[in-house]
């Protein structure tokens, strides 16, 4: 979860020695996880009992507000490449143990402050 932030979609996202080494911490054989469903509902209950444990939540629309609105400062005052501020929000979430939304809506709230931030620019420079 701290590595990237999410649970993994699918097996293949997992590196072989993470998958080795809770393997050998709960007593199966690593081969075993080929057959956990990514999207059952005892994998949906897992995410929820591991996000219980470690402090970690799903992002909410108030979280999507306050992340929005760090990020329109970070860009306005420094920071427009979009690359930058993609990894400024998921830097963000990690420190607030926010696990992202899809890479739509995270694509969707860097877009969203950036539009901000170049609206609250064009009004600073109106006014002066």
């Amino acid at each position: 979860m701290t590595w990237r932030g999410r649970f993994p979609r699918v097996r293949l996202e997992l590196p072989p020695d993470a998958v080795e080494h809770v393997a050998k911490q709960v007593g199966v054989a690593a081969s075993e996880l080929g057959f956990y469903d990514f999207t059952s509902r005892a994998a949906k209950r897992h995410r929820s009992e591991l996000r219980d444990l470690t402090g970690w939540h799903e992002c909410s629309l108030t979280d999507q507000v306050k992340l929005i609105s760090q990020l329109v400062d970070v860009i306005w005052h420094d920071e427009r490449r979009e690359e930058q501020v993609r990894a400024e929000l998921g830097r963000q979430m990690r420190v607030d143990l926010i696990e992202p939304p899809t890479a739509a809506q995270v694509a969707a709230s860097a877009g969203c402050s950036a539009r901000m931030s170049a609206a609250m620019t064009a009004a600073s420079r109106t006014s002066s």
